[in-house]
């Protein structure tokens, strides 16, 4: 998929998948209980924390009909409330996300692909 593209009155902008990835890698990793970004297409079963320059590895961006999914890979600090943490991260990444775009995003998706034990 290319860029996302927003026309205003003003103009036209392109936003870079990188751009969207890097606001959302910002917002899940600052939220509670949230370890961090894990790669997508990690085939181990090994799970690494991402560095904020390879957010992208860990977030999937999609458009359908007019409108964008995304799909993030968590790490979860545990013992938390997983169900908690992911409806809480699900409305901060959405309300940044169309505050800062003014693009509707239908669907944002979480997996949690991994449990950190914090002792």
């Amino acid at each position: 998929m290319k860029n996302l593209n927003k026309t205003t009155t003003y103009g036209s902008i392109d936003i870079s998948k990188d751009a969207i990835a890097r606001i959302v890698g910002d917002e899940v990793c600052s939220s509670y209980g949230v370890a961090g970004l894990v790669d997508k297409n990690l085939a181990s079963n090994k799970m690494e924390i991402l560095p904020s320059d390879k957010y992208r590895k860990a977030i999937s961006i999609k458009e359908i009909n007019s409108s964008y999914e995304i799909e993030v890979h968590i790490g979860i600090i545990f013992p938390t409330k997983v169900t908690e943490i992911i409806n809480e991260v699900q409305k901060r990444v959405r309300y940044v996300l169309e505050k800062t775009f003014a693009i509707k995003f239908n669907k944002i998706s979480l997996y949690v692909d991994g449990l950190i034990i914090n002792n």
